[in-house]
């Protein structure tokens, strides 16, 4: 019985590696710098949705917060890399648990994009703050420069995620079509 575990751990640990893999390419590989001069905008926010509905909520989790983690530290953003690790990890908890849910069967595209968007919504609200904190530190001691600065960001934020969301949805559509997704409720309810 304990060797089973510790295969399926070894699963999952490989799963969260190739995900957060995944993520960190995907981050790297388009990066637009945003308006303050301090960020950037990616396609990544599309594998941290697939990847919360391939692997669930926890797993998706560990892989977002890691590949975005690694993303950014590697990228020339470390300063935002703590930052990145929280957000991307909480985006794939809040696509994790609306699937499970709402979404029992795992095959409702709708319920995959509305919580596609709220990830979304958390996302930007949260680099809102990201901003403020990171302008305040480097661009001005100015409560308010540090604002009106971070506030620059939202529209590329949106963007990010709503560009995350057409490329997220088609894929996590063809995917389901391939069988790689276990459709029974107790199934659906480990993963995740």
């Amino acid at each position: 019985m304990n060797k089973s575990k510790n295969i399926l751990d070894l699963r999952s640990l490989s799963q969260i590696a190739m995900m957060a893999a995944i993520i960190f390419v995907a981050i790297s590989i388009i990066k637009i710098p945003s308006p303050s001069g301090t960020g950037y905008v990616n396609i990544g926010d599309s594998m941290v949705f697939v990847g919360a509905i391939i692997l669930g909520g926890k797993k998706g989790a560990a892989a977002a917060g890691i590949g975005g983690f690694l993303s950014d530290l590697l990228g020339g953003y470390p300063i935002y890399s703590p930052f990145t690790l929280v957000i991307k990890a909480v985006m794939a908890l809040i696509v994790g648990a609306i699937v499970l849910k709402y979404n029992h069967t795992g095959k409702n595209i709708i319920i995959d994009t509305i919580s596609f968007i709220v990830a979304g919504i958390w996302e930007v609200i949260a680099y809102l703050g990201a901003g403020i904190i990171v302008y305040g530190l480097t661009v001005s001691t100015n409560l308010n420069v540090a604002i009106a600065t971070s506030l620059l960001d939202i529209p590329g934020n949106i963007a990010q995620f709503a560009v995350g969301i057409v490329i997220a949805v088609p894929i996590t559509v063809l995917l389901k079509k391939s069988g790689i997704f276990h459709t029974t409720d107790n199934t659906l309810n480990k993963t995740i």
